[in-house]
């Protein structure tokens, strides 16, 4: 019912291979959204998005048609595994969807594990470098330095990896707005 009659589906814009669905008002605000974006990037993601979209509705069974080539880009076959992502919904090939729920679970488990002792590395590095816990002469300063740095460089690419996850899963929401670019 909250699809309306008729709806969208395309596509993953995110990279996946899945289907997304939107209502009419769902698929207005993404058009919008997209819209927002400087013109090189929004044509790029138009061009992708609406070359493979199709109005769909239900049938007299309540089922979908889902369009061939949309069926070929996800691989979907007799099951569909359905997630609902709060504003659409995504259509996925089982193995397709395990296999990407369980990439998006070692991402997380590795980058929360590999953050720990990072941090705690930087956190050694930090009193090292502080004159008042420890005395050192420059050329060892310099060497801690660097490895400070190091470990500082790590701890943020394991938290973009984090973040990372969290927006596939959509438990960050990303807000896009045009920018001045100097």
């Amino acid at each position: 019912e909250e699809l309306g009659e008729e709806f969208y589906i395309c596509r993953s814009i995110f990279g996946k291979r899945c289907l997304c669905v939107y209502s009419q008002e769902e698929w207005d605000k993404l058009v919008q959204q997209i819209s927002t974006l400087p013109n090189t990037k929004s044509n790029d993601v138009k061009r992708f998005l609406y070359d493979g979209t199709f109005t769909v509705g239900f049938d007299s069974q309540g089922r979908i048609l889902i369009p061939a080539s949309l069926r070929e880009f996800a691989d979907l076959e007799s099951e569909v595994h359905i997630i609902g992502m709060g504003t659409n919904l995504e259509l996925w090939n089982p193995d397709a969807w395990k296999e990407e729920s369980e990439k998006n679970d070692f991402i997380s488990t590795a980058s929360h594990e590999m953050r720990t002792p990072v941090a705690s590395i930087e956190g050694y590095l930090g009193l090292a470098l502080n004159p008042a816990t420890a005395t050192i002469d420059a050329r060892a300063k310099a060497y801690l330095e660097k490895a400070h740095e190091s470990s500082q460089h790590l701890g943020k690419l394991f938290q973009d990896l984090l973040d990372t996850t969290k927006m596939e899963d959509n438990k960050i929401k990303l807000h896009y707005a045009p920018c001045e670019m100097y």
